[in-house]
């Protein structure tokens, strides 16, 4: 990765994307341990070649959630800290069991999640009650009519919907707890993966 070594190339890559720190902050933290005059230009490109150094892996993680017929999927709105004229960006997730595959994309819209499932063999979408997600599979469904592909079905996700039972408790005892009971046998089911 030029200069710096892998670790520390990985190291801001981390820093940087994942904890969301400004360089020049990564800058001031590493004088403070001793490692004096790291260059921030020099810190940004070495994330640009650790990017390209995993492409490979990175489109090997997509096309192992394409061909999934169970996704899992969820975004998330994502600060810029840095070199952006836009504050937000979202990060778009879609996963297996066996993988996770990220979008960092400008806009909410379900236009995104609908160029994936579109490429993907997926039959069962969970997820939240986003209305982006019910469009994105509306769209999919549209397009897999006309191929001749089978349909996605939404399968919601159960952890949102248990929420709501939770909060409800107060208000519709009796009631809230006879679903938030079933929603304790469903998880104990998942805990005994053999079953599945």
């Amino acid at each position: 990765m030029g200069r710096l070594s892998d670790a520390l190339a990985i190291d801001i890559a981390m820093a940087k994307y994942c904890d969301l720190m400004p360089i020049q902050r990564f800058v001031k933290a590493a004088e403070r341990m001793g490692i004096m005059a790291l260059p921030p230009q020099s810190l940004i490109e070495s994330t640009h070649q650790l990017s390209q150094f995993v492409r490979s892996v990175y489109k090997l993680i997509k096309q192992e959630v394409l061909n999934s017929k169970v996704l899992h999927a969820d975004e998330t709105p994502h600060r810029m800290l840095e070199g952006d004229e836009r504050e937000r960006w979202y990060l778009w997730g879609f996963a297996t069991k066996i993988a996770a595959y990220f979008d960092i994309r400008d806009t909410r819209s379900g236009d995104v999640a609908s160029e994936l499932l579109k490429q993907s063999v997926c039959e069962y979408l969970s997820s939240d009650v986003f209305s982006g997600y019910g469009q994105a599979v509306r769209q999919t469904n549209e397009f897999r009519v006309q191929k001749g592909f089978p349909l996605i079905r939404n399968v919601y996700c159960n952890a949102h919907s248990r929420r709501n039972f939770k909060k409800a408790q107060n208000a519709f005892g009796i009631e809230a707890k006879y679903f938030l009971d079933q929603y304790r046998s469903i998880y104990y089911l998942e805990s005994h993966e053999k079953f599945f």
